[in-house]
């Protein structure tokens, strides 16, 4: 069970950019790598195993909020990105445009299109 949806935000570091000229995620700590030792994951995060399991109850759930973190953050972008459309063909294509561009991000790459289904089914 998650116990707080914050600590979801572990591993994250942002920088400009992006298509909607906004942040995107450069790295994530060892939640992103489902076999990540937890204190390769503590001490990557700067937290305790105290604080982790504080937090979460296993290394799945770690891994869970971090992509549903990075899911959010990769449909705002799209979002962004369509609004700008002056139309639903426009939007469409932006929203595509987007995404691939969102999905040559090594770490969008590894948690979102590997990682995610191979562990989250």
């Amino acid at each position: 069970m998650l116990r707080d949806p914050k600590p979801a935000r572990i591993g994250w570091e942002h920088r400009a950019g992006g298509p909607t000229g906004g942040s995107r995620p450069t790295r994530t700590v060892g939640a992103a790598k489902p076999r990540a030792a937890n204190r390769d994951i503590v001490r990557q995060a700067g937290v305790t195993c105290g604080a982790l399991y504080h937090h979460f109850v296993g290394k799945e759930q770690l891994f869970r909020a971090v992509f549903e973190e990075m899911e959010r953050d990769v449909a705002e972008r799209i979002m962004h990105a369509a609004a700008a459309g002056t139309d639903s063909a426009e939007q469409l294509r932006l929203s595509c445009v987007a995404f691939l561009d969102l999905a040559t991000d090594p770490v969008v790459q590894r948690v979102v299109l590997i990682d995610a289904p191979a562990v989250l089914g």
